[in-house]
């Protein structure tokens, strides 16, 4: 994990690896987070069909076969895309600023695709999907509800996401890291997907992502903090290699790339000079006599003068 961010400042965390910032740089970078995100999930659901569910160990021969085809996706491609594999994991991602929204859709059409690609592959070789229609299908069994099946969902979807979330930390030290017959059945029949496949298979997850960013973002971060948590929320500029707990909200960069001063004060006002902090290598935090946080300065410029 680059848990440094090794690859440029402005670059995500733990996924995108940009060698250029021209408009074909950025299309090679997304045709190759395409196809990876693609290639991954499409190992990811290749057991789907092919398991024999008769089998009395059926659902530990598909847990051993996913897991170990999920490490593969995640040992190929995570270099390129991070591997996500999953789309609650890229919205995880997301929302937690890792990425720039821009990319997401890039990402989950990867995902969809090879999905659908690896589904319809296997469906044709398969020698049970013909024989047993309901395989490979994720539908609540006859034993669980529907609310049961919802909670389990949001229940999976939070642990998945806070484990990941806590993976991929920058602040830790160590990484653990009505009508006729017809139009009624099939409006009855539009009702119970809508209710299977919205309510549970796609809402459930969700609510259960959104539920462990906040509390891992707000609560459990190593630089969990009301200043951070504002900032995520508020500023454009966000940046999650910055210490808020420690430093407060970061000066503006655009005043650091232009390399101007930027110090408030009355003229004939004393400033003292804090030594370098993270604002980034070769700049200092100037505070006012009151110790009232001012500004920042190149630590070359040392000597303050205000008109």
């Amino acid at each position: 994990l680059d848990t440094c961010n090794h690859y440029g400042e402005e670059l995500p965390y733990f996924t995108l690896k940009k060698k250029g910032t021209g408009i074909k740089s950025h299309l090679h970078l997304l045709l190759r987070v395409l196809l990876a995100e693609l290639f991954a999930s499409a190992m990811f659901t290749l057991p789907c069909f092919l398991v024999d569910e008769r089998n009395v160990y059926a659902a530990v021969s598909e847990a051993v076969a996913v897991a170990g085809l999920l490490y593969g996706a995640i040992w190929t491609v995570y270099p390129i895309s991070g591997a996500h594999v999953n789309p609650i994991v890229t919205l995880a991602i997301g929302l937690t600023r890792r990425i720039s929204p821009i990319y997401m859709p890039i990402y989950w059409l990867g995902q969809f695709l090879g999905a659908a690609f690896s589904l319809s592959l296997t469906y044709c070789l398969s020698p049970f999907a013909k024989s047993w229609p309901d395989t490979g299908l994720a539908f609540p069994r006859n034993s669980t509800s529907d609310g049961q099946a919802f909670w389990v969902e949001c229940l999976s979807a939070f642990l998945i996401v806070t484990i990941i979330l806590a993976a991929t930390d920058e602040k830790r030290d160590i990484i653990w890291t009505s009508g006729d017959g017809t139009t009624i059945a099939f409006v009855h029949m539009l009702i119970y997907l809508v209710n299977i496949i919205v309510f549970i298979y796609l809402t459930g997850p969700v609510i259960g992502c959104l539920l462990a960013v906040v509390l891992y973002e707000v609560f459990l971060c190593e630089d969990a903090c009301w200043v951070r948590t504002k900032a995520w929320l508020t500023d454009f500029n966000f940046d999650r290699g910055h210490s808020y707990s420690i430093s407060g909200t970061p000066p503006e960069k655009e005043a650091r790339r232009d390399n101007q001063s930027c110090i408030s004060g009355k003229a004939g006002e004393t400033f003292y000079v804090l030594g370098v902090d993270d604002d980034g290598p070769g700049w200092t935090a100037v505070v006012s006599a009151d110790g009232a946080r001012r500004g920042f300065l190149p630590t070359t410029h040392l000597n303050i003068t205000l008109y």
